[in-house]
């Protein structure tokens, strides 16, 4: 599903068992591909920044990991599941009362989706 990403890295939110939930629902992006099946040992390596605005890489479990959905217009997103499972989309509009997304397929066709049902990802800067 990760292949037609490209140089595309995938935005995660951190759940309860990493770090003893100190970093719950903070976002990250990943700077690598992310498994497709997360087994006991899989790790991911994540860039975020902490509570300081000092950013932060670091390897983490993938089992601590959920998608993180795009939650403004004009972001890219892969679909996780359903009929159009790994497609690359955009978002045209974004409802936070019922977190549900409006967006646009590659061949240009519209249809909306839940927002757990998209992961955000963003093109990977270049770092030294």
């Amino acid at each position: 599903m990760w292949k037609n990403l490209g140089d595309r890295g995938a935005w995660v939110s951190f759940g309860p068992g990493f770090e003893r939930g100190r970093w719950v629902g903070r976002r990250a992006c990943a700077l690598e591909s992310l498994p497709l099946k997360a087994d006991g040992q899989a790790s991911v390596k994540l860039r975020w920044t902490d509570h300081r605005a000092q950013v932060k890489c670091d390897f983490v479990p993938v089992q601590h990991l959920l998608p993180a959905f795009p939650q403004s217009k004009d972001l890219e997103g892969v679909v996780l599941t359903g009929s159009s499972q790994g497609e690359l989309v955009t978002v045209m509009k974004y409802s936070r009362k019922t977190k549900s997304l409006r967006v646009r397929g590659g061949c240009g066709r519209v249809w909306e989706e839940q927002g757990i049902n998209v992961c955000q990802v963003e093109i990977l800067e270049l770092r030294s």
